[in-house]
C-alpha cells in the first residue's frame, strides 16, 4: 500500500484554513500537529485516532468557514485592507487638497469654514446630486460661485463657495464633496465577485451599502485625525443631505 504523502497533505490543509479566523487557525493548528505525530510516529501506536481527530478537526474548521461566511462574508483581512484604504484616501485629501483649501479660505476677507459633505452612500456624490444641493443652497438665499484651487498645478481643482448676501457679516464658507470617495465603488465590485466566486453566493445591494458606509465612517474618523495633525482642524466642518451646520 502506497504510503500517504504527508506533506502534500500538511500543504492542502495549510491552504484550506489560512486566513479563515482564529477558530478555523487552531483547528488547522491541531490538525497540523495531529498530522505530524501521524507523520512521525511509525509504528502505528497513534494511527487510528489521529487519522479520526484529525479529519473531525478539518471537518471542524470546513465548518466553521461556512458559519463565518453566512455572519459575515468578508474575505479575511477586509478590515484592515478597508481601513487601510480609508486612511489613505483620508490623508492624501487631507494633505493635498484640504490644506491649501484652508490656505485660500483664510485669504477671504471675513473666512468661514470648510464644510465637507458627508453622504450617507456613495450615491449621494454623483454629480446629480451635487446639482440638487447647490440648488437648494440658492433657494436658501445663499450666494455660490465656483472657485478653482492650485491654478499653476498641473491638476486644479474646484471647490464651491457660498456666502449669504442678506447678512453683510455672514462669514464665506467652502463646501466641497469628497469624489475621491467613489474609488470605492471599483473596490466594492471586486470585493463582491471575489465573495462570490469563493462563495458562490452574491453580495445582495444591502449589503454592499453597508460596506460602503463602513468604508466612509472610517475615511471621515480618518480625516478628523489627519486635520488635527495638519493643524487645520478648527477650520473644517461637516455638511449633509439636510444641509447640517450651514
Amino acid at each position: 500500500m502506497e504510503k500517504p504523502r504527508y506533506r502534500d497533505y500538511l500543504k492542502l490543509l495549510w491552504q484550506r484554513f489560512r486566513g479563515r479566523g482564529l477558530i478555523t487557525a487552531v483547528l488547522a493548528t491541531v490538525a497540523f500537529a495531529l498530522a505530524v505525530s501521524w507523520a512521525f510516529t511509525g509504528d502505528g501506536t497513534f494511527e487510528p485516532w489521529a487519522n479520526l481527530a484529525t479529519v473531525c478537526a478539518a471537518i471542524a474548521g470546513v465548518l466553521a468557514t461556512v458559519w463565518a461566511s453566512m455572519q459575515n462574508r468578508v474575505d479575511t483581512g477586509n478590515q484592515r485592507d478597508r481601513y487601510s484604504l480609508s486612511y489613505a484616501l483620508a490623508y492624501g485629501y487631507v494633505h493635498n487638497f484640504l490644506v491649501g483649501a484652508v490656505d485660500a479660505l483664510k485669504a477671504e476677507p471675513n473666512p468661514g469654514k470648510i464644510y465637507v459633505y458627508r453622504p450617507s452612500s456613495l450615491a449621494q456624490l454623483d454629480p446629480a446630486s451635487h446639482e440638487v444641493f447647490k440648488t437648494v443652497l440658492a433657494q436658501r438665499g445663499f450666494e455660490l460661485s465656483s472657485r478653482t484651487l492650485d491654478k499653476s498645478s498641473n491638476r486644479p481643482r474646484g471647490i464651491l463657495s457660498v456666502y449669504l448676501p442678506a447678512k453683510p457679516t455672514s462669514p464665506v464658507h467652502f463646501v466641497d464633496f469628497p469624489t475621491t470617495l467613489l474609488t470605492l465603488s471599483s473596490l466594492i465590485n471586486y470585493q463582491a465577485a471575489r465573495a462570490e466566486e469563493e462563495d458562490g453566493e452574491a453580495w445582495s445591494d444591502k449589503y454592499r451599502d453597508e460596506m460602503a458606509r463602513t468604508y466612509i465612517e472610517h475615511f471621515f474618523r480618518e480625516m478628523s485625525t489627519q486635520a488635527d495633525k495638519a493643524g487645520i482642524r478648527e477650520w473644517i466642518d461637516f455638511t449633509d443631505s439636510n444641509f447640517k451646520n450651514l
